[in-house]
């Protein structure tokens, strides 16, 4: 198993920020998943920084949550 500490904090940071904004727009990891095509655990894998999405995942993400990639890594 992976430690979520040996992760880029960006990589951990971007799976805090897509939880966040996935809970803001009122979705279950279940929904996010299946709105987005993709599997429950690859979102979840994510959130906790031990998933490395692709910018084309990134991009269908924000499309499913009606937001711009940016947002992902604007702010905190």
């Amino acid at each position: 198993m992976h430690n979520p500490e040996q992760q880029p904090a960006w990589q951990r940071d971007f799976g805090s920020r897509l939880q966040r904004l996935r809970t803001q727009s009122g979705l279950t990891q279940e929904q996010l998943a299946a709105a987005s095509g993709l599997d429950r655990t690859y979102i979840a894998g994510v959130e906790r920084g031990r998933r490395n999405p692709t910018l084309v995942t990134i991009r269908r993400l924000a499309r499913t949550l009606d937001i711009s990639p940016a947002d992902f890594f604007d702010g905190t």
